[in-house]
C-alpha cells in the first residue's frame, strides 16, 4: 500500500488548534448562524467573544488530554502560511476504545471552503480515524437542513443509520437529525476502488 502524509493532502493540513492565534479566526466564524450553533452544543446560538472560543476550546483540549476519548484538530490552506489559513477545525469525540467507534465533527469557515476542502478535510479525517488510530466505525451527526453536509456525507458513502424526527429546531420550524455511519471495511474498500480507478 502506498505511504500517505497522515497530517496533509494536497491543499490541506491538520495541526493542533492553537490556543492563541486560531481563537480570534474562529470565534469570527461564529457570526454564521450554523457554525454558532456547532459551537454553543446545546445552547442557544449566538456570536461568541474570543474569550468564550478559548475557554470551550481550552475545556476540550482538556477533555482530551485527561479521558483520552477525542482528538482535536486545526485545518490549515497549506500554501498560507499565517493565522489566515485556518479555515475549519476538526474533532473525532466520543471514542469508545473498546467498541472502536466514534463520533467526527467537522467545522469549516465559509462556505467556499466548504465546497472546495470538505471532501478533502474528511478524507484526512477518515485516514487518521481508521489507520491511525484503528476505529471500526464513525458517526457524524448533521441537521437535515444543512444541505452541504448531508450531500458531503451521502457522497462520501456514509450510510444514513438514524433519523430523529424533528429534533432540531432552527429558523422558526423543527428539522430531522441525521445520523451517518461510515465502517472501516467499507473506508477501505472505497479507498482500493479509488487505486484501481
Amino acid at each position: 500500500m502506498r505511504h500517505v502524509p497522515l497530517f496533509e493532502s494536497k491543499n490541506l493540513r491538520l495541526t493542533p488548534v492553537d490556543l492563541e492565534k486560531d481563537m480570534q479566526s474562529i470565534a469570527s466564524w461564529t457570526n454564521d448562524l450554523e457554525i454558532a450553533a456547532k459551537m454553543r452544543e446545546d445552547q442557544p446560538a449566538r456570536p461568541m467573544a474570543v474569550f468564550e472560543i478559548k475557554k470551550l476550546y481550552e475545556r476540550w483540549q482538556k477533555e482530551a488530554e485527561e479521558g483520552n476519548r477525542q482528538f482535536l484538530f486545526a485545518i490549515h490552506l497549506r500554501e498560507v502560511e499565517n493565522q489566515e489559513s485556518v479555515i475549519g477545525v476538526l474533532r473525532i469525540t466520543q471514542i469508545e476504545w473498546v467498541h472502536g467507534v466514534a463520533f467526527l465533527d467537522l467545522i469549516i469557515s465559509e462556505e467556499k471552503y466548504w465546497e472546495a476542502y470538505a471532501r478533502e478535510a474528511l478524507d484526512l479525517a477518515l485516514h487518521y480515524a481508521f489507520e491511525e488510530i484503528s476505529l471500526f466505525r464513525v458517526t457524524a451527526v448533521v441537521a437535515e437542513h444543512n444541505r452541504l453536509a448531508n450531500d458531503l456525507f451521502e457522497q462520501s458513502r456514509f450510510t444514513l443509520e438514524v433519523r430523529q424526527r424533528q429534533a432540531i429546531y432552527w429558523n422558526r420550524r423543527a428539522w430531522d437529525k441525521l445520523y451517518f455511519g461510515l465502517l472501516r471495511p467499507e473506508w477501505k474498500m472505497q479507498q482500493l476502488a479509488e487505486v484501481e480507478a
